[in-house]
């Protein structure tokens, strides 16, 4: 009998089997270390976790099951997928909507948002705001460190 190990469906050649179970059960699992998202059912013959045939008989089933054709492939980012997206951006501007015409200060909505200061320095460049809000989310985020320092 070969060492050999098969292909697991996600594409890898694990290095080494694992065996799932207990000491004299009549069914086992044994998976691949590359992902653990495959498994296959074997019998054991009741044999002990320490007995050699045992990987012995995980590998001839490892290698003896059948395989989907093909790797799973992550799909691709499907339309509505896209449509949740900009629903989500669009959520966003119209609570920022609500948000100004209820008074609300920049402040008060960046300490809503839980928004934390690398975010904000991502973030920045990539919004339309006035100077003065600017400088206003920039002396939150210097009041925080304050605090946090004493």
């Amino acid at each position: 009998m070969s060492n050999e190990l098969k292909a697991c469906p996600c594409g890898n050649i694990p290095k080494t089997l694992c065996i799932a179970g207990g000491d004299r059960d009549k069914y086992m699992h044994v998976y691949g270390d590359c992902c653990s998202e495959w498994e296959i059912e074997f019998r054991t013959g009741y044999a002990m976790l320490n007995d050699p045939e045992l990987l012995v008989d995980a590998t001839e089933a490892w290698n003896n099951a059948s395989r989907p054709s093909k790797p799973k492939e992550e799909e691709p980012k499907t339309k509505i997928a896209e449509d949740d997206s900009m629903l989500l951006i669009a959520e966003g501007q119209l609570l920022g909507y609500y948000l100004s015409s209820c008074g609300t200060s920049i402040r008060e909505v960046v300490d809503s948002m839980g928004l934390e200061k690398g975010e904000w320095d991502k973030l920045s460049g990539r919004v339309n705001l006035k100077d003065a809000d600017r400088e206003e989310i920039e002396e939150y985020f210097l009041a925080i460190c304050d605090e946090v320092t004493k």
